[in-house]
């Protein structure tokens, strides 16, 4: 249980084997209060889609390809608005790079012109695709 909301960084270790470990990045929501108000389901169901047709979807990518893409970022060969389309609309989203907190937007400008290998890096997208927060882990040369 935690007491803030955000990114959090966990470690599962079986049976006290430090050797046999696994470390996942979780989004940790704020606590909310629910009030259940039962509606018509047809009501319901329309209202869903059709607030889902007014979203946009972003494309598909994987954490390779979203790697790869960081690399060309680096290498001057793309700009961060080829990354727009994978946040739906905004790189400013606050994401964790070698457990630090900054913006997209201000990671892009981090890479500019430098040489770099990506260690790890994993996705967090919502339903539609869109990207909404990423933690990376890499090394400058």
């Amino acid at each position: 249980v935690y007491d803030t909301p955000g990114l959090k960084k966990i470690t599962l270790v079986v049976n006290g084997d430090m050797d046999h470990q696994a470390t996942k990045m979780i989004e940790v929501f704020p606590k909310i209060t629910i009030c259940w108000y039962p509606l018509p389901v047809r009501d319901v169901i329309l209202g869903e889609e059709t607030e889902m047709k007014k979203l946009p979807k972003a494309p598909f990518i994987t954490e390779k390809g979203f790697a790869l893409k960081l690399m060309q970022l680096a290498k001057d060969e793309i700009t961060e608005r080829e990354f727009l389309k994978y946040f739906c609309g905004d790189i400013t989203k606050p994401i964790l790079v070698n457990g630090k907190e900054i913006s997209f937007q201000e990671f892009c400008d981090d890479l500019k012109g430098k040489k770099m290998r990506i260690q790890e890096l994993q996705l967090f997208k919502d339903q539609r695709g869109c990207v909404k927060t990423i933690s990376v882990k890499y090394k400058k040369r």
